[in-house]
């Protein structure tokens, strides 16, 4: 192999490290996300549940 292309084949492999690091990102995002929206359907749910019940929620409001 000519030493250009040992450059270029080292320097795509760098990139494919890198997209690997980011997509691990991404995905830790995307689980953050999707386990926010369940954590929102447990809070509506307990909401409901205290109105029948005529008591308070133990968390009146949300924090962010």
């Amino acid at each position: 192999m000519k030493e250009w292309e040992v450059s270029k084949v080292n320097a795509l492999y760098k990139e494919i490290d890198d997209l690997k690091s980011k997509n691990a990102a991404l995905e830790a995002v995307g689980s953050l996300s999707a386990l926010n929206e369940k954590l929102d359907s447990i809070e509506k749910k307990v909401d409901e549940i205290c109105k029948c019940c005529d008591c308070t929620p133990p968390v009146k409001k949300k924090t962010k």
